[in-house]
């Protein structure tokens, strides 16, 4: 969720900036959880004498996000002028809002729970990344300067998401659809 501006830099090159709301995540599993195991800094001990039991952590990370992109045309257009194809890439700075971990327990349970919830992920994480992006833009022009937009994106974290011994650097395949206004006319190319 979030708003995007582009600036024509030149005739098929433009800048991508805006915010965002993004969020992230990902999950891992613990298995063959002994008597007496951790499953979390700071949470007690594990005292369920079970023999199978498994632990499935889903990690959140919200990020207000902004893009700093260069989008470029390629000479791909049809007919009418209604089809626009951009190559896109450029970073992202992103600024960590919160995060949190929940656990759910398989096999055995702590204190009573099947699942847990954390505020902490367990790892110092660094409030400001940046990530590089690469992906394509497709632009329909409904009328004359309303335009429809799908805009998927490869991104890869170009600084930890950690400042731990954990350096984690997450990646993402991301998708923005939405709906732009053009202030400016747009111009019908002469035939």
């Amino acid at each position: 969720i979030g708003v995007s501006f582009f600036y024509n830099l030149k005739r098929d090159i433009e800048f991508q900036t805006g915010l965002y709301f993004y969020q992230t995540g990902f999950m891992r599993t613990v298995s063959n959880i002994k008597f007496l195991d951790y499953i979390y800094p700071g949470e007690d001990r594990v005292f369920d004498q079970a023999f199978d039991k498994t632990a499935f952590f889903r990690y959140r990370f919200r990020y207000i996000h902004m893009p700093l992109m260069i989008n470029y045309g390629l000479p791909f257009k049809d007919m009418n002028f209604q089809y626009n194809l951009y190559v896109t890439g450029g970073v992202g700075i992103n600024y960590l809002v919160d995060s949190k971990i929940r656990a759910d327990l398989e096999g055995f349970t702590m204190n009573g729970k099947s699942t847990l919830d954390f505020d902490s992920v367990g790892f110092d994480l660094n409030k400001v990344t940046m990530h590089g992006s690469i992906g394509v833009r497709f632009e329909y022009l409904m009328k004359n300067k309303i335009i429809l937009s799908v805009q998927p994106l490869f991104n890869y974290n170009l600084t930890p998401a950690s400042s731990s011994q954990l350096q984690m650097r997450p990646y993402s395949i991301t998708a923005a659809v939405g709906v732009n206004y053009r202030f400016q006319k747009v111009k019908e190319e002469k035939k």
